[in-house]
């Protein structure tokens, strides 16, 4: 079935919890929820205006944005309030996968690749990554990240 969204900005990123539960993000800092399996959509305020390109929730209430600038949101509440996390770059950012509500994985542009084991509090990068811009990510249960950029695909452990 088709799901439509009535939206000025362009989107850029998605993820469903469930068959019922959903977000998009997109330009200008938007995001929309759904809970009902993309019936209605409901605006989710974000505290910034640059672009998102990335939405990943690990449970119901934890939740995680990256975008331009660095940019990286997180939500402990569903998205109801989207608080504005210190990156540590200015690196636009791709994509995000949060495995559970204290351990996230993002990349984006120059060969970044952070994670933090901390809910966000501290972000590390991950070593030996090229640097080109990478525009995909998959964080597997066993702690090794493949990324897919502009020079092919690069596979590492979390712990290296």
């Amino acid at each position: 079935r088709c799901v439509t969204l009535e939206c000025a900005e362009v989107l850029y990123g998605a993820t469903l919890l469930s068959v019922e539960r959903g977000w998009v993000v997109g330009d200008r800092g938007v995001i929309h929820f759904t809970k009902d399996g993309g019936k209605t959509w409901a605006p989710q305020e974000a505290p910034v205006a640059e672009p998102l390109f990335s939405v990943s929730f690990s449970d119901a209430d934890h939740g995680w944005c990256v975008g331009r600038t660095g940019v990286i949101l997180k939500t402990t509440d569903g998205g109801k309030v989207w608080k504005r996390v210190e990156s540590g770059v200015r690196s636009t950012l791709f994509q995000v996968r949060a495995k559970d509500a204290q351990s996230v994985v993002v990349a984006g542009s120059q060969g970044v690749c952070l994670f933090t084991e901390d809910g966000g509090r501290t972000w590390s990068k991950l070593k030996a990554v090229p640097e080109v811009d990478w525009y995909a990510l998959v964080v597997n249960e066993w702690g090794r990240v493949y990324l897919g950029g502009n020079d092919g695909a690069f596979e590492i452990r979390l712990a290296e």
